[in-house]
């Protein structure tokens, strides 16, 4: 989670079939990382709509 406040830390949430935690240190720097190139990667919005467009023709 990223907060909008800046005095806010980010945090990692993991949700799983059994429960739930939030993991620290290094765990949770790595998940930071991928998030953040996630992010970069990612297609813009308007590309992202036009692709789940196309992809449920398909269905």
């Amino acid at each position: 989670m990223r907060f909008a406040q800046y005095d806010l830390d980010d945090a990692v949430y993991l949700e799983q079939l059994t429960g739930a935690r939030y993991p620290e240190g290094d765990e949770a720097s790595r998940y930071q990382e991928i998030m953040d190139l996630l992010a970069i990667r990612a297609a813009r919005p308007a590309r992202t709509v036009d692709f789940l467009r196309e992809l449920l023709k398909e269905f």
